[in-house]
């Protein structure tokens, strides 16, 4: 519910400014050169633009879609490692031992699957959960187990960022700003969670009912 008013309020106040711009345009103000001006002038190979709803629903995407899924990851993996000393001893050495200086898609046509009929009209969508989850691709898929990126995923068993010309471009980011953020926070301090075994809600996104309230002290 959170999530949704959010959308709602940045897409009031976005669509003010596509307002604007275009105005702007009119008037023959310079641009601004930013993500919107771009999704504004953005054509594809037929010469159509994106229409409002488009270019705002691009600019919402990339806003909460980099705070909700970097900010949840990060949360899931200080409650587990919080759960596993073994693991933050392991992940603390590793982090010490680094050298530094000091030292939706839609289906077009109907079709059958499983002798059952999809109409053209459905969306599919991949749920991600069951792939990431499945013990045909991993062994105890449920149990918080590092050691298994040891080894590569199969293809198509790990797809946190989508995949094929939907991969997220952000992805590299993302994936910099976990591996920063855990190198300083293992390298500073220990934690411990307040309640361990606190229920887990699924919808929107997993995450503890309780946000995870963590105690943090210094080495």
């Amino acid at each position: 519910m959170q999530l949704q008013q959010c959308r709602e309020k940045l897409t009031k106040i976005f669509r003010a400014e596509l307002k604007k711009r275009k105005q702007n345009r009119l008037d023959g103000v310079e641009c601004r050169n930013d993500l919107m001006d771009g999704l504004m002038d953005i054509k594809d190979d037929e010469g159509n633009q994106l229409c409002d709803e488009e270019t705002l629903d691009n600019i919402i995407s990339l806003i909460v879609g980099g705070y909700v899924s970097t900010s949840l990851a990060l949360t899931w993996a200080i409650y587990f490692i919080a759960k596993s000393p073994q693991v933050f001893q392991k992940l603390r050495k590793k982090h010490y031992d680094l050298p530094t200086f000091h030292n939706f898609r839609s289906d077009r046509p109907p079709k059958m699957w499983n002798m059952k009929r999809i109409p053209k009209v459905w969306q599919i969508l991949p749920w991600v959960r069951y792939i990431h989850t499945n013990p045909e691709n991993y062994e105890n898929p449920m149990c918080f187990n590092p050691n298994r990126w040891n080894e590569p995923a199969r293809p198509g068993a790990f797809s946190p960022f989508g995949g094929g010309i939907r991969h997220c471009p952000g992805n590299m980011l993302s994936r910099q700003q976990l591996a920063l953020f855990l190198h300083h926070l293992c390298a500073a301090f220990k934690w411990e969670l307040v309640n361990p075994e606190a229920e887990i809600r699924y919808l929107p996104h997993p995450k503890p009912t309780e946000g995870a309230e963590i105690i943090f002290s210094k080495f």
